[in-house]
C-alpha cells in the first residue's frame, strides 16, 4: 500500500459545495479540497448539462490536478457526448476542458446489459 490520497465526489455535489464560493476567499481553499489528492474520483459526471458558471468551475478543477495527480470520470455517457453536454460548439471553455481531459487520458468502458 502507498497510501495515496484519494477523494470521491459526485460532480452534483462538488458543484453544490463550489458554486457559491466562487469569487470569494473561500474558494481556493475549498478548492483544495479537491485539487490536492493523487486521485479524485468523480462520479454522476455530466448527468446533466453545465451551463457557464458550472463550466468554469469544473475547468478550475481539472485545470489544477492538471499533470500533478489523476481523475477518474465515471459517466453513464460516453466521452464523445461530453463535449456537448459541457456547452459544445460555441463555448471554448469546453475545448479547454475536454482538452485537458483527454491529453493523457486512458479510457475503459462498462457496458452493462439487462436481462
Amino acid at each position: 500500500m502507498h497510501y495515496y490520497k484519494v477523494r470521491f465526489v459526485r460532480l452534483p455535489d462538488l458543484l453544490i459545495e463550489l458554486m457559491p464560493l466562487v469569487g470569494t476567499d473561500a474558494f481556493a481553499k475549498a478548492l483544495k479540497k479537491y485539487t490536492n489528492p493523487r486521485l479524485l474520483i468523480i462520479d454522476e459526471w455530466l448527468l446533466t448539462p453545465l451551463d457557464d458558471g458550472e463550466a468554469k468551475v469544473v475547468f478550475e478543477v481539472i485545470h489544477k490536478r492538471r499533470k500533478k495527480s489523476s481523475t477518474i470520470f465515471c459517466s453513464q455517457f460516453l466521452d464523445e457526448g461530453w463535449y456537448e453536454r459541457i456547452g459544445g460548439d460555441d463555448n471554448p471553455l469546453a475545448d479547454s476542458i475536454m482538452d485537458r481531459i483527454k491529453y493523457d487520458a486512458y479510457f475503459a468502458t462498462t457496458e452493462v446489459y439487462g436481462g
